[in-house]
Parts: C-alpha cells; sequence; structure tokens
C-alpha cells in the first residue's frame, strides 16, 4: 500500500554552484569543510563534477555530513570533451549542496567558493522552495501515478479544481496533464 507522502519542511532545498576552472583537490576538500562549519547540521548532502588540470578524465565528490569522498572516476564514459562548451560535455565544476537554510548563504557561498578554487562559481538553481526532489523520488512518482489514476477511476468530477484531491497531492504543473487523463 502507498503511504501518504510525509511533510517537508520548506527551507529544505538545494544550490548547484557551476564554474568553468580546473579544480586542485587540497582547495576542494578545504573549501567543503569550511561549508559544513559553517551550515553546521544544516548541510546534509554534497556532490558535484570537476575537472583536474591535466586529466581527461572527470572526478567527482560525494558527501554526507561530516564524511567527504573526492576521487577520480572510473567509468569508462566519464571523460571531458576537450574544447566544448560546459553545457555540450565540456570541462566544468559543478557541486551540488543540499540541505536547509541554503538559500539564505547563497551569496557568501558563491564568494567563498570563487575564493577557494581561484574561479568564478555562480549558484545556477536556487534552493527549490520545498521538498527536494531527491527525497523520496520513487514514493512521489509512485502518489502521482496513484492520484492520477484513482481520480480517473472514481468518477473524477472536481479532481483538479481547487480542493480536489489532485491539487492537494501534486505540484501544480503536473494538473494539467492530470486533467487530460481524466477527461481521457
Amino acid at each position: 500500500a502507498l503511504s501518504a507522502i510525509p511533510e517537508h519542511d520548506s527551507a529544505v532545498g538545494s544550490l548547484v554552484l557551476v564554474g568553468h576552472g580546473d579544480v586542485q583537490i587540497g582547495a576542494l576538500r578545504a573549501w567543503i569543510e569550511a561549508v559544513g562549519t559553517q551550515c553546521g547540521d544544516d548541510l546534509w548532502r554534497v556532490k558535484g563534477v570537476f575537472a583536474i588540470e591535466g586529466d581527461a578524465q572527470k572526478h567527482v565528490l560525494q558527501g554526507v555530513h561530516q564524511l567527504l569522498d573526492v576521487r577520480r572516476s572510473d567509468r569508462p564514459d566519464s571523460q571531458w570533451e576537450e574544447g566544448a562548451a560546459p553545457r555540450e560535455g565540456g570541462r566544468r565544476c559543478q557541486i551540488v549542496l543540499i540541505g536547509r537554510q541554503l538559500a539564505a548563504k547563497r551569496h557568501t557561498l558563491e564568494l567563498s567558493a570563487t575564493e577557494a578554487l581561484g574561479f568564478p562559481l555562480r549558484v545556477f538553481s536556487a534552493d527549490l522552495q520545498g521538498p527536494d526532489p531527491h527525497a523520496f523520488p520513487m514514493k512521489r512518482a509512485q502518489a502521482a501515478l496513484f492520484i492520477a489514476c484513482a481520480a480517473g477511476f472514481v468518477g473524477a468530477d472536481g479532481a483538479v479544481e481547487v480542493g480536489g484531491i489532485a491539487p492537494r497531492w501534486l505540484p501544480a504543473a503536473s494538473l494539467p496533464v492530470v486533467a487530460e487523463f481524466i477527461a481521457w
């Protein structure tokens, strides 16, 4: 049986810092440790991909609370596209921070990352305002499918209206798709 989707703190979200430059691993580790100290228990997870000078292979970082793993990717398909723009597989540094109250620290994090790593990093995507999409992704998808099917099978009059079942459980962007499913 599908359990109810848990309530989430609206202060939970992510920041994605993106820059174009090669990283010194020591500087990256020191910066992540400083961010951990600054954010304390509000920093839950860190992940990212970055380039090291002279190495065509991507490097990855994974961190949970005080644990941090920084390493060269061992996947054969994990090489930078030399000469390509960052959006097209070219060298870049992309760091995702997940936790609470990160949006309030946006400018401080941009400045400290830029200073520590030696090239500009900017927030590409700021606080998602609500449930972290990384949390319970399968339950969320299952709930959306269940609600859409239930609304379709139980005579969905008013299911997508204000106060109906769909707006209470699904993101507003999905309501047109649910309405189309119900009409079908």
